[in-house]
């Protein structure tokens, strides 16, 4: 837990800047002659776990408008409990509205900070500050079941939608299509620590343990996951929990949310599909015509009129800076 005295100018007291709390302390990535590097290219005929393919740096600034896989934070204005950093996971379209997707215990901590409180980018560890750098405010949470807990997701309100961009920085635009995750399928995530990495799932329906965060969380049994490889935090570790993982296609097959507590070179991530039954369960698809439900596919896969929508950000995105 770390104490700071946030570049807040309204808020008088000190911050309660919490880490990413379900994943352990990292190493940094190790200096070569002095430099970081830029790109790390793999034996690209042998897709291989923990792929470095960007320069985590980037994800770390503040960009406008907001894409998927940089910081985030959110703070309760009331307690100034705040995290210290996330991932901007995906973004959801519901009529007008747009909603940045990240975890739980990152966006919410179970109700600790609640529904109206500010979302900023970047996030508190990477220098963002209140007011200056909020782009979202906080909506709705999946409220953890300790005994058998699928979804660690959380949802923010983006105040204006031009802030945010539906594309994945330095990947593209993801379909907006939630997958099934299977086991031995190469993934890719967009995150804050990390950057754009690869690896593979190697388990699903996975059950998992997170402990007890005396007075934050309490001991969850999670049911469910999808776990994917993850050999010294490579592919995912603090701070980008809250990230998409997608198929090499671009489909959603699930969002990060903690290392694996027996095995630290395993992380586990919500399945997306069970994401889209809660978003389902938010905003109830329209009937079809003709007086029939939709259930062909899940209500927040993203249509072609949504992504028509978008495309007036998405063009201003190519304009897009790091400030």
């Amino acid at each position: 837990m770390l104490d700071a005295c946030g570049k807040l100018g309204w808020m008088p007291a000190p911050i309660t800047i919490l880490p990413d709390l379900w994943f352990p302390a990292r190493q940094p990535i190790r200096a070569v002659f002095g430099r970081r590097p830029n790109r790390v290219i793999p034996d690209l005929w042998f897709p291989r776990a923990g792929v470095l393919l960007s320069d985590p740096l980037l994800h770390q600034q503040k960009v406008r408008p907001v894409p998927i896989g940089v910081s985030i934070a959110a703070i309760n204005v009331s307690t100034l409990i705040a995290t210290q950093a996330g991932t901007s996971g995906l973004f959801i379209l519901h009529g007008r509205d747009v909603y940045c997707l990240s975890a739980n215990h990152i966006l919410s901590l179970n109700g600790l900070i609640p529904p109206g409180s500010p979302v900023i980018q970047p996030g508190f560890g990477d220098g963002g500050v209140v007011d200056l750098d909020n782009f979202a405010h906080n909506s709705f949470y999946q409220p953890f079941n300790t005994l058998a807990n699928e979804i660690d997701v959380a949802l923010a309100h983006v105040d204006i939608p031009s802030d945010a961009v539906l594309s994945i920085l330095e990947n593209g635009i993801p379909t907006g299509r939630f997958r099934q995750a299977a086991v031995g399928m190469q993934v890719q995530k967009s995150g804050r620590t990390t950057g754009l990495t690869q690896s593979f799932v190697v388990a699903v329906n996975a059950e998992t343990n997170t402990p007890e965060i005396p007075g934050l969380l309490p001991a969850i049994h999670h049911v469910g996951q999808v776990v994917v490889d993850n050999p010294g935090q490579a592919f995912a570790a603090g701070g980008d929990s809250g990230a998409g993982v997608y198929d090499l296609d671009g489909n959603l097959v699930g969002v990060v949310s903690h290392t694996v507590e027996t095995n630290p070179d395993l992380v586990s991530c919500s399945p997306a599909l069970s994401i889209a039954l809660w978003l389902d369960s938010l905003f109830p698809p329209p009937p079809a015509t003709g007086g029939t439900q939709r259930n062909d596919l899940p209500a927040v896969i993203l249509s072609v009129s949504a992504l028509l929508l978008f495309l007036g950000i998405i063009e201003a995105s190519r304009d897009s800076h790091v400030r």
